[in-house]
């Protein structure tokens, strides 16, 4: 798991083991800027946005126990 409270660079390589079986895979892991996560009433703590090699974004609000840092 990446833990939000220890300091890590956005753009750090993590393995995706979430819910989203299709998507399990190394992705760069970055700060999530999308409207529910900035909004702090709806989901509380840190979420990430993975990026593909390409930089696409591949999924969004991920949770921090669905990553590994690799």
């Amino acid at each position: 798991m990446l833990n939000p409270m220890t300091r890590w660079e956005p753009g750090t390589k993590v393995r995706y083991h979430g819910s989203l079986v299709e998507l399990h895979g190394v992705y760069a892991a970055h700060p999530c800027r999308c409207l529910r996560c900035t909004d702090t009433h709806n989901l509380p703590g840190v979420r990430f946005a993975l990026q593909d090699a390409d930089g696409n974004t591949a999924a969004t609000c991920v949770r921090p126990r669905s990553i590994t840092a690799v």
